[in-house]
Parts: C-alpha cells; sequence; structure tokens
C-alpha cells in the first residue's frame, strides 16, 4: 500500500480510531512485509516527522473489508491477514488510492503512529 500522502489529501482528525491489514505472527503480534506490531504497543514511523509518509489505514470498516477480500484474491502474502483495530495518532490526510489493487480504487489513510487494540477484526 501506499505510504505518500498524495497531493489531493483531504485532512484527517489528528487521532482517532481505525482499521488496518495485518498478517498474524501468532500470538499477541502481527506483521506488515518489514516488522512485527505487537497489540497496545505504539508503532511509530521511523522517519522525519515532517515528511508526507506514514502508515496507511482505513478509516471506515467497510472498506477495509472490501479491500482484504480482493487482496486475498490477488496475493497469496494476505492469505493469512486480518483486519484489526486501531488508535492512530498524527494522522496526516485521506485520499483515494489506486496503488494496492490495480484499477481499483480504495480511500486510505496515513498517520505517523498507531497501535493495534485489544478488539480484532469482526
Amino acid at each position: 500500500m501506499c505510504n505518500y500522502l498524495h497531493p489531493n489529501s483531504k485532512p484527517i482528525p489528528l487521532s482517532g480510531i481505525g482499521y488496518k491489514i495485518v498478517n498474524s505472527l501468532g500470538g499477541p503480534v502481527f506483521n506488515s512485509v518489514l516488522r512485527p506490531y505487537p497489540i497496545g504497543k505504539w508503532i511509530k514511523w521511523n522517519t522525519d516527522a515532517n515528511s508526507s509518509m506514514g502508515f496507511c489505514f482505513f478509516l471506515n470498516y467497510e472498506v477495509a473489508v472490501k479491500c482484504h477480500k480482493a487482496l486475498k484474491v490477488y496475493g497469496k502474502y494476505y492469505q493469512q491477514s486480518r483486519i484489526v483495530k486501531i488508535e492512530y495518532k498524527q494522522g496526516l490526510g485521506k485520499h483515494a488510492e489506486n496503488n494496492i489493487i490495480l484499477e481499483k480504487l480504495f480511500c486510505i489513510a496515513l498517520c505517523k503512529s498507531f497501535k493495534i487494540l485489544p478488539e480484532l477484526d469482526k
């Protein structure tokens, strides 16, 4: 997923609740392609705080579900993935992203830090 804020992005609240697609490592730890995400611990974007880069997530559960279903069809990496509820801070913005799955648009948001909440997917 794209980790860059697009020029046409719209503002989002600086903090709030969202949803993220992650893979399971087993137990209370999930991961992305690059790093582990333990439940309940803040994960921080590790580049310049003033940059327009951050973690992508979904503000809307239904959009997360649609993207998740499409990703599971599209690639085997996502077969063990799931949707988790997150709390985010330092919200950067939201935009329509077409770089997740070819020719499909999904509204994603970006933030500088998040934590996975104990309440997992439905």
